[in-house]
């Protein structure tokens, strides 16, 4: 059947005859996450689909999904044949900030066609009027409402239409009994609603304005079954037939069990005030939909013993409390007993198709324990689909101590937040206090309850002036002497760059700001923000109030470095990736901050983290100051984030696992409630002074700063000792009494450095003087010490061994860039003459450095002047040791294979008076883990064994990262250290959530490795200060590409080695073009001068034919300097970080011929031949010819004519837009190019 064929379906019967319908539905499915919800759900931006099936032959399939960007011209098509009619209904409206900016949009569609579409606020859109003075009898509130901002539907299909999408918005918000419209003036037309059986038209005239007031209003009870409120009563003895069937179609919440056939009839049987059965029933049928099995809290110990309820400082009042029972002879000791204020929820059982309104129970099972303040729930903390049930969105999640031993989590529910009937007022509006001001008072209370001294100065700032602005929570229940309490407070500052933010964070996947008009008005920045914990679950509720109050529409949350996000916040909001910043040199740095650069050359600037800019000749603008930006706008506020309370153990801070965690964080709709990192560093920030850096341009400090800071990412100073496999805990070694449960393990600890077994066994091996590379070492007393502490200790109590006059060394031995990292190390740190350094490189420096003879050869200059002696191709082979086994020298011998020396094979020994090894050469799996994994059982193969979705052969226990590998089953693959760790880490992510039943837009192909894309960098200070950084693609091969290099000395620029030797500053450059894509494979650099390494990194991939022929103007010598050439202005757009995607966005639309190349386009103009071009090159390229485009640019001329006048219109008219937002609106270019106008 196609489209067409739908729409020829006797829909006048299906409106007539309501019986013949039966409406069905899946959840709507987010574009980032799909996952099981209730049918008919909305809670996340994508689809559900609702059928009305009118006979077996004929079927009619209504889609209802969330509107999105997309949609817009299809949309604006579809309303505008009725545009007239809509304003007389609605008022004048812009249909773009309707979409962007209302807090739900919903599209009706039947196949491709749109047949309906409906826009809903949260308060009233026209005029907020006090609705709930004017009629009281509707029982408005600030939770239980929604209004219809703008709603059309073809009234071919009449009410159906309606019906669905107000029953979608009811089931979505379970809290919402209203669905309301207010008329935008007096003769407004509301007529089309009326007719719509369950609205009600309510009207008044407000004498002191002589207004009408009109409200329409239909609540949900109208919409019938499934929508309307259940009708719940405690169940009887002779409920038990009728239960039965129940346990047959739906499955139970908790983890208690039925079993037996006469369990429920005994449970039914044995109610009591402590036992109550609830039982809610069909109001047309009379059937059983739902059950709900409760009772007092009787496991008092399990609570504390298992979970972090604050029993010393309480924060949940009156949940447990301690108890003490005197003895009754005096004679023996007081007992102490804990009793809890709480019932919990045993068993729960309800229809799929009802389980929306399982709010309805909590409120009855409240008034059958009316005495207790508290509920509680325990689910498994592996059953993610439990943990998106609609019954859990009114419970607050209790962490987990570390070590817990149960297998289900805790979430209580206090009753004052359940039935809580909030309001929000501006600080300097409240009336708190008849005896003194709202300030003194709140600034009392404030001081009282220990708050900050910051927060009360914030407070106590935004009653002087208009920019800052405090708004109070109240719940009209919760009075306390006759006054209402105060439950939350937020502190705004509704003066804000929305262009900085949007220079330094990534706002594009979320808003469209030429949606919102007003834009300078409609957001606020949240500096402080507090909520009672017992009303946590009502954040967003806050928010939104706040929102309405002052008519904001986006708001923000900057955090600043070291400091932990606000837990509320960080759940409810959105955090953003930070965006690259294109860097200068430190000269241009320092002028622009004098201010004599023009304002051409300073609109944006980088050093390190911090970034000015310059909007105009008279206005600076300062540097973003937050390392982390969170944001929420009306849109994303109807999106709850989908809970995952799994246990995610991660040991080792590796660069793997701490992207791991990055990627699960970045998820905007997921939360992760538990995720616990085990690693024996006080500070995983920082970075190793003996050590090279590989951290990614995507991943730097400033973002693993934030990311660790997160109150959701629990960090455990310790290390693994043991893993028990069969109750999923992690046994630790500092003390082996103490675990930590998982149900997710990863293991990403790095490759340690390491002697050969060979080496250990010799009798010859010293006691004393052979020191791994490795951070942290084990003594011979059994105590763990930092590398540093080991290193000054020895060199201290051998000073004398270090003097010019006697011959011994510390020999650094390993081909590595670390060897030359800790060189330098032992120079300025620990003030280790130069020549009192050996370094040994086993197996030369090429591989070092690719192959590059240059960098080589500049490098053994270096640490010729410095004095640093050095070896190549010479291999440990004994040791010699005095009476009490200290080292006092190392035997060498030649490598045999060596071809280089003019191939000299040397089998003497050399001797070398020696007191230290520094072995920084062979890597392997860490002892204590090797050890732990072979006790368990896992594959172990010189490196742990997992599949092609990271799995070791314990399907709850994963590897990435240099101590695992791909089983040789699925094929050859490098090790894993080859790859971008951040990529692995984010591949790793997606496999663990693929687990746990959270399905991504990412294809899951069983059985196939992943595939890695993302380039590499490497970074690290040498001997003499002198910079190394290179950066290069994951096939980077230096066989099949063109070395080009440039190796300039800065004028009148000089270096000072050490005291007596001084050297010209020089910038070396190579740059390595693929042969066959004539794309930039590898740059390489090494210098006295910082450079921009972003900058470098971001070129890296990119045809050499973006940069002004740069291939032919290096042969005519027209560059000396390669840094020089990538630092002149026309580069700027290209390092913009956005370049690269919209380079490929651009590539993706020229080649696909069925995409027109404008949306006005008519639907037969194609771009081009565009594909012909494509197909030439790829002809070139599989015949290993590409070098003719680069000796012979005349063939470029020839395959340019193949492209038509429209596509080459169309790729100047995208790159006008492009540097007009970058350059003129956002100014993350600077401003070096005169753009046309169009």
């Amino acid at each position: 059947m196609n489209d067409d064929d739908y729409l020829r379906i006797d829909t006048k019967k299906l409106i007539e005859n309501d019986a013949n319908i039966k409406l069905f539905g899946d959840d709507f499915l987010s574009p980032r996450i799909i996952k099981e919800k209730p049918a008919n759900s909305i809670q996340n931006e994508n689809e559900s689909i609702v059928e009305a099936v009118v006979d077996n032959e004929n079927e009619l399939r209504l889609n209802i999904r969330r509107v999105e960007r997309k949609d817009f011209a299809t949309l604006n098509t579809f309303l505008n044949e009725n545009s007239f009619i809509l304003t007389k209904r609605y008022g004048n409206y812009n249909l773009k900030t309707v979409v962007e900016t209302s807090y739900i949009g919903l599209i009706a569609e039947i196949g491709q066609q749109i047949v309906g579409f409906a826009a809903f606020e949260f308060y009233p859109p026209f005029e907020d009027l006090p609705y709930d003075h004017h009629f009281p009898e509707v029982e408005l509130n600030t939770s239980n409402n929604i209004w219809i901002r703008l709603m059309h539907y073809e009234p071919f299909y009449g009410d159906v239409i309606m019906k669905e999408m107000m029953s979608t918005i009811l089931i979505t918000f379970p809290e919402i009994d209203y669905m309301c419209f207010q008329p935008p003036s007096a003769t407004t037309s509301f007529g089309h609603l009326l007719e719509f059986n369950g609205f009600q038209h309510y009207h008044k005239v407000d004498e002191t304005k002589n207004e009408e007031i009109n409200l329409v209003v239909c609540h949900r009870n109208s919409l019938g079954r499934g929508i309307e409120k259940l009708t719940i009563r405690q169940a009887a003895v002779e409920d038990n037939d009728d239960i039965i069937p129940l346990l047959s179609f739906c499955q139970n919440l908790t983890v208690m069990k039925a079993d037996g056939e006469y369990f429920f009839a005994n449970l039914l049987h044995n109610q009591d005030d402590d036992h109550k059965i609830l039982l809610a029933t069909d109001n047309n049928s009379g059937e059983v939909i739902g059950v709900m099995y409760i009772t007092v809290v009787e496991d008092i110990e399990n609570l504390i013993d298992n979970f972090k309820l604050g029993i010393e400082i309480p924060v949940y009042d009156e949940l447990i409390e301690e108890k003490i029972i005197e003895s009754e002879d005096g004679t023996t000791e007081n007992e102490i007993v804990y009793v809890t204020n709480a019932f919990e929820i045993k068993l729960f059982y309800i229809l799929d198709e009802f389980k929306h309104r399982s709010i309805d129970f909590l409120r009855e099972a409240f008034k059958y324990f009316p005495q207790y303040k508290y509920c509680t729930i325990g689910i498994p903390f592996l059953d993610f689909e439990k943990s998106e049930h609609p019954l859990l969105k009114q419970f607050i999640y209790i962490e987990p101590a570390q070590e817990c031993t149960t297998e289900n989590s805790l979430h209580i529910l206090p009753k004052v937040s359940l039935f809580a009937d909030f309001f929000v007022v501006k600080a300097s509006e409240a009336a708190l206090d008849k005896n003194s001001s709202s300030e003194e008072t709140i600034i009392q209370l404030l001081g009282q309850a220990d708050f900050q001294e910051d927060f009360i100065n914030a407070v106590s700032k935004s009653f002087s002036g208009n920019r800052f602005v405090t708004m109070l929570l109240f719940d009209k229940n919760s009075a306390f002497g006759g006054q209402n309490e105060i439950l939350g407070i937020i502190v705004l500052d509704t003066q804000i760059n929305e262009y900085l933010l949007r220079r330094h964070f990534e706002f594009s996947e979320y808003i469209d700001y030429s949606a919102y008009p007003s834009r300078g008005h409609c957001q606020a920045m949240i500096t402080h923000f507090y909520i009672e914990q017992k009303f946590f679950r009502h954040s967003k509720l806050f928010l939104k109030e706040v929102m309405k109050k002052l008519d904001k529409h986006i708001l923000y949350y900057g955090v600043f470095k070291g400091i932990v996000p606000n837990e509320s916040l960080n759940k409810e909001m959105i955090c953003l990736k930070s965006t690259r910043q294109i860097e200068f040199p430190e000269v241009r740095r320092r002028n622009i901050s004098q201010g004599s650069f023009s304002q051409l050359d300073v609109e944006s600037v980088k050093s390190e983290s911090t970034v000015s800019h310059y909007s105009s000749a008279s206005s600076r603008i300062t540097a973003t100051p937050f390392d982390s930006l969170y944001f929420i706008n009306r849109r994303y506020m109807s999106e709850d984030k989908t809970e995952i309370h799994t246990r995610i153990v991660v040991i080792g801070a590796s660069k793997t696992g701490l992207s791991f965690i990055k990627a699960l964080s970045m998820f905007s709709s997921l939360y992760f409630s538990n995720i616990v990192v085990i690693s024996p560093e006080d500070d995983v920030t920082k970075s190793g002074e003996y050590y090279a850096d590989d951290t990614d341009e995507d991943f730097n400090n400033k973002e693993l700063t934030s990311m660790i800071n997160l109150p959701n990412i629990f960090f455990i100073k310790d290390k693994l000792e043991d893993i028990d496999r069969h109750n999923r805990k992690v046994i630790l070694s500092y003390n082996t009494s103490t675990f930590t449960t998982y149900d997710r393990l990863i293991l990403c600890t790095s490759r340690q450095y390491k002697m050969k077994q060979k080496f250990l066994e010799l009798p010859s091996y010293p006691k004393k003087g052979v020191v791994n590379l490795n951070s942290r070492m084990i003594l011979e007393t059994g105590e763990e010490v930092e590398l540093s502490d080991v290193l000054s200790s020895f060199i201290n109590t051998t000073i004398n061994k270090y003097r010019d006059d006697n011959m011994s060394c510390i020999m650094i031995y390993g081909t590595s860039l670390d060897a030359f990292c800790t060189a330098r190390t032992l120079i300025n740190r620990f003030r280790v003459s130069p020549s009192k350094i050996l370094m040994v490189f086993p197996e030369g420096k090429k591989s070092i450095f690719n192959d590059n003879e240059d960098i080589e050869t500049k490098l053994e200059q270096i640490l010729e002047k410095l004095g640093v002696r050095h070896y190549r191709f010479y291999s440990l082979e004994d040791f010699g040791c005095d009476e009490n086994g200290n080292m006092i020298k190392v035997f060498l011998v030649h490598n045999k294979n060596s071809t280089e020396d003019g191939g000299k094979k040397n089998t003497k020994l050399l001797e070398v008076p020696c007191t230290l090894l520094i072995n920084c050469h062979t890597k392997d799996v860490d002892d204590g883990i090797l050890s732990t994994v072979n006790r368990q059982s896992l594959v172990f193969d010189g490196r742990l064994i997992v599949d092609t979705h990271f799995r070791t052969t314990d399907p709850n226990i994963f590897s990435a990262g240099p101590m695992a590998k791909f089983s040789r089953r699925f094929g050859e693959s490098k090790m894993m250290e080859a790859f971008n760790s951040s990529e692995v880490g984010a591949k790793l992510a997606h496999s663990v959530l693929h687990t746990l039943g959270v399905n991504l837009e990412e294809e899951y192909i069983p059985n196939k490795i992943p595939q890695f894309t993302k380039n590499g960098s490497v970074r690290c200070v040498l001997p003499g200060e002198v910079k190394f950084f290179r950066t290069m693609t994951i096939s980077f091969d230096p066989e099949q590409c063109i070395k080009l290099t440039t190796d300039y000395l800065l004028p009148n620029q000089q270096f000072q080695l050490d005291e007596e030797i001084i050297v010209k500053k020089f910038r070396y450059t190579s740059i390595y073009v693929n042969k066959q894509t004539n794309n930039i494979e590898c740059i390489c650099y090494l210098g006295q001068e910082n450079i921009e390494e972003g900058n470098l990194a971001s070129l890296v991939g990119l045809p050499v034919s973006y940069f002004k022929d740069l291939t032919l103007r290096y042969k005519e010598g027209l560059i000396e300097d390669f840094i020089s050439f990538f630092r002149e202005n026309w580069i700027m757009a290209i390092l913009s970080h956005k370049f690269l995607s919209f380079k490929n966005d651009l590539k993706k639309r020229l080649l696909d011929a069925s995409t027109p190349f404008h949306q006005q386009s008519r639907e037969t103009e194609k771009i081009g031949n565009i594909n012909y071009v494509a197909d030439e090159i790829a002809d070139l390229i599989m015949r290993g010819e590409t070098t003719k485009l680069t000796d012979d640019p005349s063939l470029f001329v020839e395959l340019d004519k193949q492209i038509n006048s429209e596509s080459k219109v169309f790729i100047q008219s995208e790159l006008i837009d492009f540097l007009q937002i970058h350059q003129e609106i956002l100014h993350s270019i600077p401003s070096v190019y005169i753009v046309p106008r169009k």
